[in-house]
């Protein structure tokens, strides 16, 4: 710690006044709080999105079934917004199309 952060502050040090004030963490989220999570969309390319997702799942080790499960999920935002957009038929086109091409690291542990 630097003799910066333990010099006095009044009666206490800067450590001691630190945890005295109420933790970030603790306090109730206000309007307007930038830590709060919120998703907007962006203007970009629907098929670039849905290739790079394919991509990250596919070099993850997920097949085909397991990536098509991720856009049946409306809990994913993302993905279920684009097969939305896109139709089933294309996202598993395109799911079908990555997973070929696509290179995964698999191990096994053998004893």
């Amino acid at each position: 710690m630097s003799e910066r952060a333990t010099e006095s502050v009044g009666q206490s040090t800067a450590e001691e006044q630190f945890f005295k004030d109420e933790h970030p963490a603790n306090r109730p989220a206000e309007t307007g709080d930038p830590m709060g999570m919120t998703a907007e969309s962006a203007p970009g390319d629907p098929e670039l999105m849905l290739t790079i997702l394919v991509e990250e799942y596919a070099s993850l080790g997920m097949n085909a079934d397991e990536i098509m499960r991720i856009f049946d999920d409306p809990f994913y935002g993302a993905t279920a917004n684009l097969k939305r957009l896109l139709g089933e038929d294309r996202i598993r086109t395109r799911i079908n199309e990555v997973v070929q091409n696509c290179g995964a690291l698999r191990v096994s542990v053998r004893s």
